[in-house]
């Protein structure tokens, strides 16, 4: 039982300490991507289509369909991203480290 409720500077810490040990993996992310927006720009030079209608050559599928799907895929991200963070800060905030007393 802690006695005093943590202060939303608290919760903030956490967050970033959070953050601050995703750092290998959000390089990793960040390097594939640009390695991806690479190819994406040689495919189009090569090619003179775009990233989608690229994707829509080899699967079949319509550009109008992969937007749809694009579209879809970004909101999820972002809800996910967001539901994450207030999650953290939840937990800091009602002093839940996580942790289990035996």
């Amino acid at each position: 039982a802690n006695p005093q409720s943590p202060s939303l500077g608290d919760a903030y810490a956490a967050a970033v300490t959070q953050a601050q040990n995703n750092t290998d993996a959000e390089l990793l992310n960040g390097r594939l991507a640009m390695i991806g927006m690479t190819f994406a720009a040689f495919g189009e030079e090569i090619t003179g289509q775009g990233p989608l209608e690229q994707l829509s050559l080899e699967t079949g599928v319509p550009v109008i369909g992969v937007e749809g799907f694009a579209f879809a895929f970004g909101l999820s991200m972002l809800y996910t991203s967001t539901t994450a963070v207030a999650s953290t800060f939840r937990q800091t905030l009602s002093g839940d480290d996580g942790r289990v007393d035996l």
